[in-house]
């Protein structure tokens, strides 16, 4: 997620500080930027943010890591 100055963007990534290596996470069902995030469990949970309309994003997104 996040804006790249064009568009708001559905792709992310992580970094592992044990393997000290970025991974790239599956692509979010949707785009969001200025969203929060909380690893629990290995799981990454994406949550709220701001749409491609600027409008406000109420999903929960979960990425295993």
């Amino acid at each position: 997620g996040g804006n790249n100055g064009e568009r708001i963007q559905s792709r992310g990534a992580f970094y592992d500080p044990e393997q000290k290596t970025w991974h790239e996470l599956p692509p979010m069902n949707e785009p969001r930027a200025a969203m929060g995030a909380v690893v629990m469990a290995r799981t990454l949970y994406v949550l709220g943010g701001r749409g491609a309309d600027n409008a406000p994003v109420n999903t929960v997104e979960a990425f295993s890591c």
